[in-house]
């Protein structure tokens, strides 16, 4: 397990170099000219956020896996709908715009808000518009934290992937 998730944090740690990172790269970048409370608070919105999105993936798709007929529809169309974004930016455009959206919408917010839930706020619309963008390397922590030893790994290791990424 504590392979899994020395991996896993790397693959965080990696994940920042992907092109897919620049959409967010910007907020992140505007909150350095803020206090070191408020960046540590926004980082610990974006990884909590992060995995709590990637983690209701993960619990959903176990869910959808065991589901009638119509779940395997519905995974199959999301799926789809996943792979099309990867694939053809003008799709991803516009399965992102709604999580565009609202982050810009929080994220003008937490600046107009220095208190604790501005930066978390910030951190946790990071995590909404990132969590999409990471899909290849999360699919495989998923996957290596589920078969290492199932739903509490895979947990525990999206918390540590997206640890490795707020550093």
């Amino acid at each position: 397990m504590v392979t899994q998730l020395l991996l896993a944090f790397v693959g965080g740690l990696l994940t920042i170099v992907s092109p897919c990172i620049l959409p967010i790269a910007p907020l992140v970048f505007s909150q350095a000219q803020r206090p070191r409370g408020e960046r540590a608070l926004m980082l610990t919105g974006l990884a909590l956020t992060f995995a709590t999105v990637a983690g209701s993936v993960q619990l959903g798709a176990s869910w959808m896996a065991q589901a009638s007929e119509a779940g395997r529809w519905i995974a199959l169309a999301l799926f789809a709908v996943i792979g099309l974004s990867m694939v053809s930016d003008r799709v991803a455009t516009v399965v992102m715009r709604p999580a565009v959206a609202v982050g810009a919408r929080l994220d003008r917010a937490s600046r107009a808000d220095h208190a604790i839930a501005g930066p978390l706020a910030a951190g946790a619309a990071l995590g909404f518009l990132w969590a999409p963008c990471a899909g290849p390397i999360l699919g495989l922590i998923i996957a290596g934290g589920a078969a290492a030893g199932g739903t509490i790994v895979a947990l525990a290791s999206l918390v540590a992937f997206a640890s490795g990424a707020s550093v």
